[in-house]
């Protein structure tokens, strides 16, 4: 079965190392910088920074996340990610990383996984969102991993309907699975891939939180009633 590995990988390895030539010799974990007084360090970071190609309009953005950053392989990637040095990673950044570990998404899907993750309503992560984008990301593989019981890379519609039990969805019945499965399932194997099962994971997320934002207002029943712009509203916040 295929395996995509977060954060890192040797292909996310060398795009680091070829963006960023420096960043084995990135200040958080390095004997090149030995001082120990922090306001010295801090202006080595910056020109490092520099040399990065950032601006000074980003420095700040990127002191505020490097502030609870650790030297990880989370940290060089969402360097890597982050293309136009602003500090934040859009959705289309977002999306060639996710390409580039083995992910193929639509920017919608992509879109959908940022507004899952970030409550900022920019479109865009900043770092500490980027991580928790990552331990979503592999939290979804392992379960994937571990309900694929035929080794396949691919979950049918009985290892599917375990999966989203044990992710908290066991109110999804199987007639709602099922229709779930065939919509992201085009080529109609009746199996669905690491990526299509996070697609399919993200919508049922975002139908989850439009459901419980109408149901806030009608409690106790478990149950809905919406007229037609209200539909269109609901609907159009699980694309």
């Amino acid at each position: 079965a295929h395996t995509t590995a977060f954060p890192a990988s040797s292909r996310l390895t060398a795009v680091v190392r070829r963006r960023f030539p420096y960043t084995r010799t990135f200040p958080y974990a390095s004997s090149r910088f030995p001082c120990t007084s922090s306001s010295t360090r801090l202006r080595e970071t910056t020109l490092s920074v520099r040399t990065l190609g950032f601006s000074g309009k980003s420095l700040s953005s990127l002191f505020a996340n490097m502030a609870y950053a650790s030297p990880s392989p989370e940290w060089a990637q969402f360097l890597a990610t982050d293309i136009d040095r602003n500090g934040e990673v859009s959705a289309m950044e977002m999306q060639q990383m996710l390409a580039m570990a083995g992910l193929v998404f639509s920017l919608q899907t992509v879109m959908k996984l940022i507004t899952l993750h970030s409550h900022r309503e920019l479109g865009t992560l900043d770092f500490g969102e980027f991580q928790n984008v990552q331990s979503f990301l592999r939290n979804i593989q392992a379960s994937f991993q571990y309900f694929d019981q035929t080794r396949t890379g691919r979950l049918n519609k009985s290892e599917v309907l375990a999966a989203l039990r044990h992710a908290g969805f066991g109110h999804v019945d199987q007639g709602a699975v099922k229709s779930s499965c065939q919509a992201f399932d085009p080529d109609r194997t009746n199996a669905l891939s690491l990526d299509q099962y996070i697609a399919m994971t993200l919508f049922l997320l975002s139908a989850k939180r439009a459901f419980d934002a109408f149901d806030a207002t009608q409690p106790g029943s478990g149950r809905i009633t919406l007229d037609f712009n209200q539909f269109v509203y609901a609907a159009s916040k699980t694309r």
